[in-house]
């Protein structure tokens, strides 16, 4: 199970690189908690950490921090130094992969578009792929931050749950701050084969996008 579940994420990763070239910075999220954007953000670092891209990997979820425990590594201190965000990061069991956390409620408020955007420059100058793994969008003001000014967007979807108004929210809402929807990752099928899926399936059926861990 382990082994097919690393192969999904390595087809992700195909995927990804496929739209978003290095460097580039991609926010992770979904509209509900508890659709898996904590697992496809570190499956996907981990897939582009291990096949020789310098990765970063920030997690921006002052409610429920939960990328340091999924890497395995002790928890990280958020960052509130904005000028010091990129010089943070934390090696943890896998190769060229640093965790870097900003996951506090401060955070958003310090955040101007100019600095947005410096952040960002810094954060490509550094990494050749920068994932953010966000709170679901209807309450992470900090990865809809991000969202804006990322080269994409994946939403994570839980597969086999119903369709929730939030779903279609979540997609508008990242149009009207003009972010760019890669697509659909589902989670909670580890045992099927991956397919492909597009935005206007999954504004139709959110819960039949695709199986497994692809895009």
């Amino acid at each position: 199970m382990e082994q097919h579940l690393q192969e999904n994420y390595r087809l992700l990763r195909v995927s990804v690189e496929a739209l978003v070239a290095a460097p580039g910075l991609i926010v992770v999220s979904s509209a509900l908690s508890g659709d898996g954007k904590t697992e496809v953000a570190c499956g996907l670092a981990r897939a582009l950490a291990e096949c020789g891209h310098k990765t970063a990997l920030i997690d921006t979820n002052w409610q429920h921090p939960s990328v340091a425990a999924s890497l395995g590594i002790d928890e990280i201190a958020p960052v509130m130094q904005l000028d010091r965000i990129a010089d943070s990061g934390r090696n943890g069991a896998v190769k060229n992969l640093e965790a870097i956390s900003v996951a506090d409620q401060r955070f958003p408020a310090l955040i101007s578009t100019p600095v947005m955007q410096a952040l960002i420059a810094d954060l490509h100058s550094r990494y050749h792929y920068t994932i953010i793994d966000s709170a679901s969008i209807n309450v992470g003001m900090a990865g809809l931050q991000f969202a804006r000014f990322a080269d994409g967007v994946l939403l994570a979807v839980r597969l086999g749950r119903a369709p929730k108004p939030a779903d279609k929210m979540a997609i508008g809402t990242l149009e009207r701050v003009g972010a760019r929807v890669l697509g659909i990752v589902a989670t909670g099928a580890q045992e099927h084969t991956p397919k492909s899926t597009s935005m206007a399936a999954f504004e139709q059926e959110p819960a039949r996008v695709a199986v497994g861990v692809g895009v």
